[in-house]
């Protein structure tokens, strides 16, 4: 399954979800997820949850990065995922089933996550920024606190200004 059909299917999940019909799958989640009131703030909104390319990348991000349950949609569809390489009988690699083909001459998924460092910081960045605006802090200072928090994770962190910049043209390419 690649990337897009990763994420139509992490919407129609979300879609379903919407309806409260208790007889679902996942619909336990989708209520332990309410209940647990989750406040994502007004940067990072569910619907927004697509942190990678893939969905197992995003949850991972979200649990390290965000530092709190991801959306309910994500985890289902990494069930279902999980489901269909089960299915295959042992003809679908599991690294096919959760991060599509690879492309030719790319390798796989985890050979190719050394060479996107800049990507890792660009997340972190992102999930910091993020963090502090959630905290009430002003774009400068929210910045200069991802920054920061980038340099203590990664070791390394370009200006907040260029990230900052980085940020908006990323934001502004998925649109």
């Amino acid at each position: 399954m690649d990337s897009k059909e990763q994420w139509a299917l992490v919407a129609q999940i979300r879609e379903r979800l919407a309806h409260d019909d208790h007889t679902q799958v996942g619909y336990g989640l989708e209520e332990s997820w309410r209940n647990l009131q989750v406040d994502t703030g007004p940067f990072l909104k569910r619907e927004d949850a697509k942190f990678s390319e893939f969905v197992l990348p995003s949850i991972v991000s979200w649990i390290k990065e965000i530092d709190d349950y991801p959306p309910p949609e994500l985890l289902i569809a990494l069930c279902v995922m999980f489901q269909r390489y089960l299915d295959a009988a042992g003809t679908l690699k599991l690294e096919n089933a959760l991060f599509g083909k690879p492309k030719q001459r790319t390798g796989a998924y985890a050979a190719r996550r050394p060479k996107r460092d800049d990507v890792a910081v660009d997340i972190g960045f992102a999930f910091a920024y993020r963090g502090g605006k959630n905290r009430g802090m002003s774009d400068a200072a929210a910045a200069a606190y991802a920054q920061n928090h980038v340099e203590v994770r990664q070791g390394k962190c370009p200006d907040a200004e260029t990230m900052l910049k980085r940020m908006r043209r990323a934001r502004a390419r998925t649109k």
